[in-house]
């Protein structure tokens, strides 16, 4: 999660203060190397809870002149650490990963990696470190709801493909009949009725099971070929009936299980929705043509405080929009997107892009132009890779959207 904003500043090289290294345990405890104006070091561990925190707190507020905190960012524990050390008036500054282990390899001519290791190089990397400060609430509780529905939505994709197995398995009309599986409301009505038993279906015949579902499924649309051509396949002996009542029974704990995980997602996205005023760039995103509230709170959600990024490249590098070069003298392989890359970002810019070419014409100008020697998807995330470029414009100039700055990408 990415709640917090980097900030340059310089730190005078003359002025005496106590540079202390953390090295950050994923599950053990973290390593601490408190350097002292003279140059003279020592270590410390403490737990990543209430008590290990708040003591190291208190250690630190007892030594005597300026502290300086320097940690390398690692997964999300070093969030809380930060906005603990920032509420005590503690400055902490953070170190690149890749920057660290340079600088480990050239302090130690073996290069060996170990905890006390790292924190005695982030202790003396102040020159290459740059101000950390806590970022907005509201921005910190957008990006980890964002967070949490990608982890949802893949939930609910394998409860799909689960809810697809046992259907092929009991049902095969089913899936013969409904091609989209469960996902329709007539469909999610007749496993409710007949509780995913064939058997059943056949002995309630066509007209009783379409009454049954539309009073499963009130003031819906309902699909009455669909349940007669359902009922007329189902009357044929097909399918494996050995273990029918077993998988039914799975059937019905999935779509239980599926169904709460809609109803979190429902909860989530209206959350979401709630605190999207208060998010830094949210008013300038509303002159973005054809996306809906959804869409821009989960731009904003998942690129965190875009303010942060230093160019556009960046935050198109940071949705993993941007193609990656891999040339080498005389080989030019195809380019491709990278992996490394937040994945809600790059889903919420790809879905953000489809709706934004068919609202505004100077994108559906570059798609068109981009389709001349690209892939249909190939052509949507470049556009994701523009649009991205024009938010981050959007919010660093206080600026609504305007069209024009999309043209200079057709000559490209």
């Amino acid at each position: 999660m990415q709640s917090m904003t980097d900030v340059i500043e310089t730190v005078h090289a003359g002025e005496p203060a106590w540079t202390v290294g953390i090295d950050l345990g994923r599950r053990a405890a973290h390593e601490a190397v408190l350097r002292a104006p003279d140059g003279s070091e020592r270590r410390t561990r403490f737990a990543h809870s209430r008590d290990g925190i708040d003591g190291f707190v208190g250690e630190l507020s007892d030594l005597r002149g300026r502290v300086l905190v320097i940690i390398e960012p690692t997964a999300t524990r070093w969030q809380a650490l930060v906005e603990e050390l920032s509420g005590q008036g503690i400055e902490v500054r953070q170190v690149n990963a890749a920057t660290v282990a340079k600088l480990r390899g050239a302090r130690d001519i073996t290069g060996a990696k170990s905890d006390r290791v790292d924190a005695r190089t982030l202790a003396g990397a102040l020159d290459y470190s740059h101000l950390v400060r806590p970022g907005s609430p509201a921005l910190s509780c957008a990006h980890a709801l964002c967070l949490e529905r990608l982890r949802l939505r893949r939930e609910r994709r394998r409860l799909r493909g689960a809810v697809k197995v046992c259907l092929d398995t009991i049902w095969p009309e089913f899936l013969q009949t409904f091609r989209g599986g469960e996902r329709g409301v007539t469909a999610r009505a007749v496993i409710a009725v007949t509780g995913g038993d064939p058997a059943r279906a056949r002995r309630l015949g066509a007209q009783e099971l379409e009454r049954r579902v539309r009073a499963a499924a009130p003031g819906r649309k309902i699909g009455h070929t669909k349940l007669k051509q359902l009922t007329e396949k189902t009357s044929r002996p097909a399918g494996y009936r050995a273990a029918r009542a077993a998988y039914a029974a799975r059937l019905q704990r999935l779509m239980r299980r599926r169904a709460l995980v809609e109803g979190q997602l429902d909860a989530l996205e209206e959350e979401l929705l709630r605190l999207y005023p208060q998010l830094p760039g949210a008013q300038r995103l509303r002159s973005l043509p054809g996306l809906t509230p959804l869409h821009r709170v989960l731009l904003l959600a998942a690129a965190g405080d875009v303010r942060r990024l230093r160019s556009p490249r960046a935050l198109g590098k940071l949705g993993g929009c941007a193609p990656i070069a891999r040339d080498s003298g005389k080989s030019t392989p195809q380019r491709k997107i990278s992996e490394r890359c937040r994945y809600q970002l790059r889903d919420a810019a790809f879905h953000a892009a489809r709706h934004i070419i068919k609202a505004c014409p100077a994108f559906r100008a570059l798609y068109h132009a981009l389709r001349g020697r690209l892939t249909a998807t190939q052509a949507v995330i470049a556009c994701a890779n523009r649009l991205l470029r024009v938010i981050w414009r959007m919010v660093n100039s206080d600026i609504d959207y305007n069209p024009a700055k999309v043209a200079p990408a057709l000559s490209r």
